[in-house]
This record gives structure tokens, sequence and C-alpha cells, in this order.
């Protein structure tokens, strides 16, 4: 595994959210929707743009259980509605 060194600033400051140690890899395009992994998951950047860091508080890890959503389907709004 190798640390992905970011060179878009916009995401490389979501490096500090996340616990040392934590792998970044760029995005794939030829991954398929529908691909799951054991090793990894994908994260969208629009919950740590505006506050949240990893892991996520108790509230919102209790929302997404309690829905069965995966926080990559959250949409941006649903994420500012967290947050408050």
């Amino acid at each position: 595994m190798e640390l992905c060194r970011f060179t878009d600033p916009e995401i490389d400051w979501l490096r500090h959210c996340f616990p040392e140690g934590t792998f970044f890899r760029p995005f794939d395009s030829s991954m398929k929707s529908d691909c799951v992994s054991d090793v990894w998951i994908t994260f969208p950047a629009s919950p740590f743009q505006i506050g949240f860091t990893y892991p996520f508080p108790f509230l919102t890890q209790s929302f997404f259980t309690l829905t069965g959503l995966c926080c990559v389907q959250a949409m941006p709004m649903v994420w500012r509605v967290l947050l408050i």
C-alpha cells in the first residue's frame, strides 16, 4: 500500500480529519459502482469540508445505522443537517 500524495489542495487538507496512518488512494474511474472491498471504503469530501472528522459523532453514526444508508449515499444537504 502506498500513501497517496494529493496534488489538489482541496483534498490534501482533509488528511488531518482521519486517524494517523490512514492510507489515501486516488479516485479510480475504472471502478464499478457495485465494487465492495474488505480493506477500504470511499468517503465523500463534502462532510469534511463543512467540519466533520472521522470517526463520525455518535448521532451521525446512529442516523446512518437507523436509516440503513451508507455515508457515501448522503447528499451534501444531509451532512449539513446532521452537523446542525
